[in-house]
This record gives C-alpha cells, sequence and structure tokens, in this order.
C-alpha cells in the first residue's frame, strides 16, 4: 500500500512538473544536434534526449557527451552551440534586457546580433571564475573546473570579461559611518543586497575597472591566483581561423586520426582580422599589481582551456605583430585542436607532463624532462590554475634574443680611452715613433631599431673629447672627434647575432715624425665593420657579453694626409646586469686596433712616415631602455 502511494505521488509530482513546464514561455529552441545530448527541464527529476525543434525554458541544462554537440536560438536571434563534453544552464531570460546562462564545464560559441542604439550588454555568461558580457559578437568560452580556469577566445566584435573567483554576487560592502561607546565616530564596512536577478549582479560585476575588454582575434583568461584576467592578446592567426571554421566544434578521441602540422605549414584557413593588442607582444608580468599578458602568437587548448605561449626563441612576425610557434606543438588543421610534442602531454592541473612508456629509454625520458620544463615556463601555469601551492613566477623573465631584435634599444654611454700610434718611417735610418695619447673621454648614443624578430637596423653616434696632457710635443687644432654609423644586426640563434656597420670615423694622426714638436691633424674617413656579438654567460639577472668584428677603412685625403685602405679589428667584453626588464646596466673593456699607409700630400721637407699603427683601449659605462 505504501509503494503504491509513493509510486502515485512521483507520477503526480512529474505532471504538476510537465504541466508548470509547459505553462512557462520558452525562450530558445534546438535548431541542431549531433550525438548524445541531454536536457533536464526546471523541475523534472530525470533528464531527457535533446531533438530538433525542442523548447527549452529558463532553468534548463543541457549535457554533451562525447563527440557530440548542440546548437540552440533564443527568441532574441541569439546563438549558442555547445561542445563535447560540455554543460551549460539557460539562466535566465529577458528580451529587453538580456540572455544569462552559466557554463559549468566545457566549451561554447555564442553569436549575439548587434542591436543599434544598444549601449549596455545584452548577453552574458557566467562560469565560477568569470563573467562575460556582450552587445553584439561572436566569441568562444572554454571552462575547465579541474583547474577553474575561463578562457574566452574573440571572433568579432569585443567582449567583456572580469574574474568573481570567491566573489559573492549576492553580496556587497558598503562603507558606514557610526559611532562608539565614546561618541567617537569610526568608519565600518557592512554587507548589504545587491541586484535582484543575475542579469543585474553581472553587469554591475562588469561595469568595475578589473573588466578588460577582449577584442577579435584576441585571447583572455582568468588569473585564479591574482583573481584577475590576463591582459588580452592576439592568439596565433592559424588557429583562430581554424577554429573560426569550426562552427559545430568538432573534436577527435584518441582513436581518430589528427592532421597535426606547425602553424606556420597551415596555408588554407580563415584570415580573420585581428585588432591591434595594447600588451607588449612578448608579454609582461607586474609582481606588484597582479597584471600579466602572455607572449602573443600562442595556442588555446581546448580540453583545458590553458594558454600555450610561443618558445622563448620563436621568431616575429612584424606583419601580424605576433611570435610564431616552432617548439610548443603543432595544429590541428581540421578542428583547431592544440596537440602537444610526440611524448608529452597536457594536464589541466600539473602543466606539460611526459606520458609513460614503457618502450623509452632513460637518456628519452630526460629529454622529454627537458622539454617539459621549457613548455611549462611558457604555460605560466602558476597564474591561471586554482592550486593551493604558493607557487610563484620569477620575479625577472628574461628577454630572448628574438624578442629583443623586435624591441627598440636606446643605449647611452660614458667612457674614457687611450690610443697608442706607431708610425713606421720612410727612411730606414729612421727609428720608429710611438705616440701615447691619454686622456681621451667619450659619450655615445645607441639605437637598436625595433626589428621584425630576424632583421633590425642600427644608428650609432659618438663623441671623444681629447686633451692629450701627457703628449706635449705635438699640438692638435681640434680637441673633438666625432663618429656617426649606420649598421643592421641578424638574428643568428638564441645568443648571437650578426653584425654589419658602415662608418664615418674621426681620428688624430700626426702630419710628420718630429722629435721635437709637431702637429696632430683631424682626419676622416670611412670604414666598414663585419662581425658577431652574443652572450657568453647568463645567470638569473646577470650576463657575460662580446663583440667581436673585422674593420676595413677606405682610402681617404685630407688637407694634409692621404690615407690609403687599411684593415683591423674591433673586440670588447662586458659584464651586464638586467635591473629590471626593460632597464640594461653594462660595464665594457674594448680594443680597437687599426693599421693603414699614409702619405703626405705637401712636399715638405719633414721625416715622412709611410705606416700607422693605431691600438685603442678603454672602458664605458652603458645604460639601456629597452621599449
Amino acid at each position: 500500500m505504501i509503494l503504491r502511494n509513493i509510486k502515485v505521488l512521483i507520477l503526480f509530482i512529474g505532471l504538476l512538473c510537465s504541466f508548470s513546464t509547459q505553462a512557462r514561455k520558452y525562450v530558445a529552441i534546438v535548431t541542431k544536434v549531433k550525438g548524445k545530448v541531454t536536457k533536464l527541464n526546471p523541475g523534472a527529476m530525470k533528464a531527457n534526449m535533446v531533438k530538433r525543434g525542442d523548447k527549452l525554458y529558463e532553468d534548463t541544462s543541457l549535457v554533451t557527451s562525447k563527440r557530440s554537440f548542440v546548437r540552440i536560438q533564443f527568441l532574441d536571434k541569439s546563438k549558442i552551440s555547445l561542445g563535447p563534453n560540455s554543460k551549460l544552464v539557460v539562466t535566465q531570460f529577458k528580451k529587453t534586457k538580456g540572455n544569462v546562462i552559466s557554463l559549468l564545464k566545457g566549451r561554447v560559441r555564442t553569436k549575439v546580433p548587434p542591436e543599434k542604439g544598444r549601449d549596455k550588454n545584452k548577453f552574458f555568461i557566467k562560469t565560477r571564475t568569470a563573467a562575460l558580457g556582450v552587445r553584439g559578437t561572436e566569441f568562444q568560452t572554454i571552462y575547465n573546473p579541474q583547474n577553474k580556469v575561463t578562457n574566452l577566445l574573440t571572433f568579432e566584435g569585443s567582449v567583456a570579461m572580469a574574474n568573481i573567483k570567491d566573489r559573492n554576487l549576492d553580496k556587497t560592502e558598503k562603507v558606514v559611518l557610526k559611532r562608539n561607546h565614546e561618541n567617537k565616530v569610526r568608519v565600518e564596512k557592512v554587507e548589504v543586497s545587491k541586484a535582484s536577478d543575475d542579469l543585474e549582479k553581472i553587469d554591475q560585476v562588469l561595469e568595475k575597472k578589473e573588466v578588460v575588454v577582449v577584442k577579435a582575434g584576441q585571447f583572455s583568461g582568468t588569473l585564479n591566483k591574482n583573481k584577475k584576467v590576463s591582459q588580452p592578446v592576439k592568439i596565433n592567426p592559424q588557429q583562430l581561423g581554424v577554429l573560426y571554421a569550426n562552427e559545430n566544434l568538432i573534436e577527435k578521441d584518441a582513436k581518430e586520426t589528427v592532421v597535426a602540422k606547425d602553424a606556420s605549414s597551415v596555408k588554407k584557413y580563415v584570415k580573420l582580422q585581428q585588432a591591434p593588442q595594447a600588451a607588449p607582444p612578448e608579454g609582461f608580468y607586474d609582481k606588484v599589481t597582479g597584471d600579466y599578458a602572455p607572449k602573443s602568437g600562442g595556442f588555446i587548448d581546448l580540453n583545458t582551456g590553458l594558454y600555450i605561449a610561443p618558445e622563448a626563441d620563436a621568431k616575429f612576425n612584424e606583419k601580424e605583430q605576433v611570435y610564431v610557434p616552432k617548439k610548443i606543438g603543432k595544429l590541428d588543421v581540421e578542428t583547431g585542436e592544440y596537440v602537444a610534442p610526440t611524448g608529452i602531454k597536457l594536464d589541466a592541473r600539473k602543466g606539460f607532463v611526459v606520458e609513460s612508456k614503457k618502450k623509452e629509454t632513460s637518456k628519452v625520458k630526460e629529454e622529454l624532462l627537458v622539454a617539459t620544463k621549457d613548455l611549462n615556463q611558457s604555460l605560466a601555469k602558476e597564474l591561471y590554475v586554482d592550486t593551493d601551492k604558493k607557487e610563484k613566477l620569477p620575479e625577472f623573465i628574461r628577454y630572448s634574443n628574438t624578442e629583443l631584435m623586435s624591441k627598440d634599444i636606446f643605449s647611452f654611454y660614458l667612457g674614457g680611452n687611450s690610443t697608442q700610434l706607431d708610425l713606421s718611417p720612410v727612411q730606414q735610418n729612421t727609428e720608429d715613433e710611438r705616440l701615447s695619447l691619454e686622456g681621451a673621454s667619450e659619450l655615445g648614443l645607441v639605437w637598436k631599431m625595433a626589428g621584425n624578430g630576424f632583421l633590425r637596423p642600427v644608428v650609432d653616434f659618438s663623441m671623444t673629447s681629447t686633451s692629450y696632457d701627457n703628449e706635449v710635443r705635438y699640438s692638435h687644432r681640434s680637441n673633438k672627434l666625432f663618429k656617426l654609423g649606420l649598421g643592421a644586426h641578424m638574428y643568428l640563434n638564441s645568443r648571437w647575432n650578426l653584425t654589419a656597420d658602415y662608418s664615418v670615423v674621426q681620428e688624430n694622426l700626426p702630419s710628420e715624425i718630429r722629435s721635437n714638436s709637431g702637429e696632430l691633424y683631424k682626419v676622416s674617413f670611412t670604414s666598414l665593420g663585419l662581425g658577431a656579438e652574443g652572450v657568453l654567460l647568463k645567470t638569473g639577472q646577470f650576463d657575460i657579453t662580446t663583440q667581436l668584428k673585422a674593420l676595413v677603412n677606405f682610402h681617404k685625403s685630407a688637407a694634409e694626409l692621404s690615407i690609403k685602405n687599411g684593415y683591423g679589428f674591433f673586440a670588447s667584453l662586458g659584464a651586464g646586469y638586467w635591473y629590471k626588464r626593460n632597464h640594461y646596466f653594462s660595464f665594457n673593456l674594448f680594443n680597437e686596433y687599426r693599421y693603414f699607409d699614409v702619405t703626405r700630400l705637401d712636399v715638405s721637407d719633414s721625416v715622412k712616415y709611410k705606416t700607422v699603427e693605431l691600438s685603442k683601449n678603454g672602458l664605458r659605462l652603458q645604460y639601456s631602455y629597452i621599449f
């Protein structure tokens, strides 16, 4: 008897829920279904299979299985597509104010038609860690409950995004003034109720200053460590185009063939316009404010929701203003899915880990461990992944050589040097003369202009003040020497660049050899330098650098002297310190050597010399600003 009454009660509740659902006005309709998709109507105790044409009501939840997909259209013409292994709830629908859906797991793609004259958001998506608001756009959202990462990619238009991790949307704080028992006024913060519905709550959150606006072709994700969202950056253009074309959110499982290619080799994809980003392309991390932007041009992993930034020495595409990844993985050209390097997998919480295979040798495993370490540095999972461990990003992140090649570097240096001149006379019975010219000071400016990550132009200017107090036999007409050079640097590898420069150089040379007195003439000549510069050692914020180049000077006739073609070299060794990421100080020792023939143009009977060996030694203190 009791069992029969229970059955009747359950039947009655089911009929009541069904009647209640039918009495409510539907807010959306299913337009496309693939695979296994279920829905749970508000108040219902059992989920039903979804079919095309089904009407959906507020508080209806949708769940997709593996390799499944569903698309629904709201009454205001907004469309959402729910990808495989995903779950969402149609939380609220107000045709005049907007819609709210809650993404509990997986991936959803949203297309909201713009509405003329509307100055407020009309569609909202809420996850456990983020709130998103749009007026008219198309975008993709991923939420992974394992690491609590919310991932946003905008295809067209713009989307406002804010982090709501650990934030109670139902309460807010209000400052009030109260008097204590001594009749003194004190300031207190008290909790007060906020807006009455989800739409107003989210809209209020999106009006705060912590909100970022993610524009077309850009990505942003929740920084669960700092309770912020990352600054928007451009993703890899090829992945953006393939994901945009994958309207049905197709994903492949382990049994299906993945057509993986290097992103740069993918030629057939939808070329979407990517809005310029405010953050620098190489990214940044501010430990004081917690603001973070990853390096541009990376991949989005559809399963974990994580963003994989290009490797440290990735080449820079000047036209697209993104870095081109080569070592962090590949791209499935059919679905847009990220494919990790062979032998490595991406875990939602641990980051990159080695796949355990019995056949692998210890050497291979060691190589894979090194690779995962490099990949995890690009991943910055310490900021994205929600974890109880007190992990920190390094306070100093060094620029890679490729990044430096794509930045402007303005350097200012002060220094001093001494010059030694060895003169070989024409007459064989005359001894060689050596002049030691000491006490010169120099000031120089170098502008290494931003390039494309492979080539960059360089401008070099310096002025040397020559007193030569130690040499009283020779007077000189001018105590200022100038140098102006134009050149180029070419990327060679992660440590070295090739250099070439063409300069106009001034030097003081004696017109003749005299034992008692003489005169130094300022001579200008042109010089070509070819060589390399690089980092010999780097540790933390310190490094040891060097520059080596061969010199060739060309024939030049002045008022008193004629300089023939000559040769030489330049070598320097420096110690540098990165005070901050954009400020670099260095101390450099250098030696410059030149050898050339010299003849007098007049017919003086004074003793002449035929060759000059010029050796200059000095030191420079240099400051560089990278921007």
